[in-house]
């Protein structure tokens, strides 16, 4: 919009309107301006051209994109006036689409972005690197800076190799089983720097059922003499993955929690999963020296420790019994949750739909119906001969027709046929 006067007769109308005091800068936010009138090429109010001693005034607002916006007053007590505009071609920006910033590269108006947003479309917009499927991310995505991007998972998940995927370690673990790790396993001959722990791990069978979170007798885990525990207990499930030190026995008249032999703590991951059993992240084994093992106890408190359930878990008398959200059942492995409609498709003999209190609903293609099982999808008239009194035709569409034998004809109500009175 011009900020000094036009000509007379000019921007299509008699009394032209400009703006007085100049245009704002991006810092300056939204302004008020006072709207001039022509006359004799001064600003003149509106009180020129009627009884009201009064100007009338614009807001505006210089857009970080370079070009600016106007909010223009309804023009009210005379005619022959018109806004006006001008084409500035000292700076590219005021014709620039760009959304955060904008600069004068050579005649040509470059955007410029955030740190933490993309510059594409020819650096014409501004984009989140998040917001194109977003950034490849399982689960949730942060803009970083210099346009990059972290993937970032729940508190029960950890980001996976490809850095992108969220991984719950509940359904991905590996197995300890062996016996000597257990803590009431005396014997000496087994070290754990043959393990090179990738991933998660749980123990069961013969190595207990948890790891140890209190002192384990010198010489036990199969190792020779120094024996290992987590400190700070084990977490719920609500807690999801937490951290806890790493243990080591320092001699057999001591139970303080010594670090390693490079003078730091190991610390392990762990994650109390809803089946009711732990996993455990390890540490890489760091030792100079063998005969260090993480130590199983087998805790009998819990009988959820030893279940195989994918969800949830409660003991009953002694027993792990598997429990499922209210949108699943129970498979017919008594471990799994699955949606109802996953087994034998629900009962249905077409289209099965569970709902959130895992209730079915089948559903049939266009040119059926369900019977009065509401199970099995039939053509129309096969499920009492589609309402019809004799005859029923049904087209591709389930569309119902009746029809009635050569000396009755069809009623008013289309399904019945009654007697000809001619």
């Amino acid at each position: 919009m011009p900020d000094s006067a036009p000509s007379q007769s000019h921007c299509g109308t008699r009394y032209p309107i400009w703006l007085s005091g100049g245009h704002p800068k991006v810092s300056n936010g939204i302004v008020s301006r006072r709207l001039c009138t022509y006359y004799s090429s001064t600003c003149a109010t509106i009180s020129h051209y009627s009884n009201l001693q009064q100007y009338e005034y614009v807001k505006v607002k210089k857009c970080p994109g370079g070009y600016y916006v106007y909010q223009l007053p309804n023009l009210q007590y005379m005619c022959h006036r018109a806004f006006c505009a001008v084409k500035d071609t000292s700076d590219p920006c005021l014709d620039s689409n760009c959304t955060y910033g904008c600069v004068n590269q050579n005649g040509q108006a470059q955007c410029t972005c955030p740190a933490n947003i993309l510059n594409s479309n020819q650096n014409q917009s501004c984009v989140s690197p998040c917001s194109s499927d977003n950034g490849g991310c399982s689960h949730t995505c942060r803009s970083q800076g210099a346009g990059s991007k972290t993937c970032e998972c729940p508190d029960t998940m950890e980001l996976g190799k490809n850095q992108k995927t969220c991984v719950d370690p509940c359904r991905r673990y590996n197995l300890l089983d062996q016996e000597w790790r257990n803590a009431r396993y005396g014997s000496n001959s087994y070290c754990d720097d043959t393990n090179s722990f990738e991933g998660w791990y749980r123990f069961v069978k013969g190595a207990g059922n948890r790891m140890a979170d209190s002192c384990v007798t010198w010489g036990h885990c199969g190792g020779n003499g120094k024996t290992r525990w987590l400190l700070g207990g084990h977490p719920t499930v609500r807690n999801g993955i937490v951290k806890r030190k790493i243990c080591t026995r320092p001699s057999s008249s001591s139970c303080t929690c010594y670090h390693n032999s490079h003078t730091t703590f190991d610390y392990a991951m762990v994650r109390k999963c809803p089946g009711g059993y732990f996993v455990y992240k390890f540490p890489q084994y760091q030792w100079s020296y063998c005969h260090v093992n993480m130590c199983g106890v087998t805790d009998t408190s819990d009988p959820c420790l030893n279940s195989t359930c994918t969800h949830g878990c409660t003991g009953d008398k002694g027993n792990p019994v598997c429990t499922c959200p209210s949108n699943l059942v129970l498979a017919e492995d008594k471990n799994t949750c699955v949606s109802p409609c996953d087994i034998d498709n629900g009962g249905c003999s077409h289209s099965c739909h569970s709902d959130v209190n895992a209730t079915i609903t089948c559903t049939c293609p266009p040119a059926l119906v369900l019977a009065r099982d509401k199970k099995i999808c039939v053509t129309p008239c096969l499920y009492q001969n589609g309402g019809c009194s004799h005859f029923c035709v049904a087209d591709n569409k389930g569309k119902i027709s009746c029809g009635c034998p050569a000396h009755l004809m069809l009623a008013e109500d289309k399904q019945t046929c009654s007697k000809k009175f001619w």
